[in-house]
């Protein structure tokens, strides 16, 4: 099956794998505090001014390590490579959450793959991946989601293979149930933990937001928030990525 573009929720796997074999013990163990949330990037970027580095020379770094074995480095692209094939001409639409190690993972991501002849276009969503805004942030994707393919595919039919691997559990669960809700997919497809290989889960149908908002009086502010964002009355919950 033939996809004009692929979406990937992506997570911080290429960067924890690039830590687990830095060689820098001092930049290591930063990396580790930013991926726990324990680090700001300007304690970060003194880090690796000590080392003679800026953050994007580590962007790069990351970069390179992902191309020497793409598969193994990131499971987003352990997906895409196996269920695509060649990466040339391949569009990508790379949505990451607003977290540091998030937001660097995706532009290491992102500059891996237009150095192989991809396409990619990344954006943040707003709060997500956030202890305090954890329920904003999935809200957020929810309204997201949509309009980032709105603005990218435009109103195809059947055109898009999604791919939830990248991120945590509950992303990777709104992620499948979004493409689920929207006629532009095509497919979509998982590494399997257990069998190491992409599998396609089952494409059903299920209500439109749209729909279902239309219908239902909501109690919750943050869903009637939601209602209000797909109706175009408030500011998109997502930014490009300009880490």
């Amino acid at each position: 099956m033939e996809c004009s573009a692929h979406v990937l929720s992506v997570g911080t796997s290429a960067l924890r794998n690039f830590q687990r074999t830095c060689t820098d013990k001092n930049l290591a163990s930063a990396l580790l505090k930013l991926e726990r949330g324990e680090l700001e990037l300007s304690d970060m970027k003194k880090v690796l001014s000590a080392s003679g580095l800026t953050l994007d020379d580590l962007i790069d770094k990351v970069a390179q390590f992902i191309k020497n074995d793409p598969v193994q480095a990131s499971a987003e692209l352990n997906a895409l490579v196996k269920r695509a094939g060649s990466l040339q001409g391949l569009k990508a639409i790379l949505l990451c959450s607003d977290t540091h190690a998030g937001q660097l993972s995706c532009k290491a991501l992102k500059t891996y793959l237009e150095g192989e002849g991809a396409e990619a276009a990344a954006y943040v969503i707003n709060n997500l991946g956030k202890r305090g805004t954890f329920y904003e942030g999935l809200v957020n994707l929810m309204c997201a989601y949509g309009k980032i393919l709105d603005k990218e595919v435009g109103d195809c039919k059947s055109c898009v293979c999604v791919n939830p691997t990248g991120g945590f559990k509950p992303e990777s669960a709104v992620t499948y149930l979004l493409a689920l809700a929207d006629a532009r997919t095509a497919d979509v497809y998982y590494i399997h933990e257990a069998f190491r290989d992409v599998v396609s889960l089952p494409i059903f149908p299920v209500v439109p937001l749209k729909a279902l908002l239309s219908q239902t009086k909501w109690l919750d502010e943050s869903l009637k928030a939601l209602k209000d964002c797909l109706k175009g009355k408030s500011l998109y919950p997502w930014r490009p990525l300009e880490i």
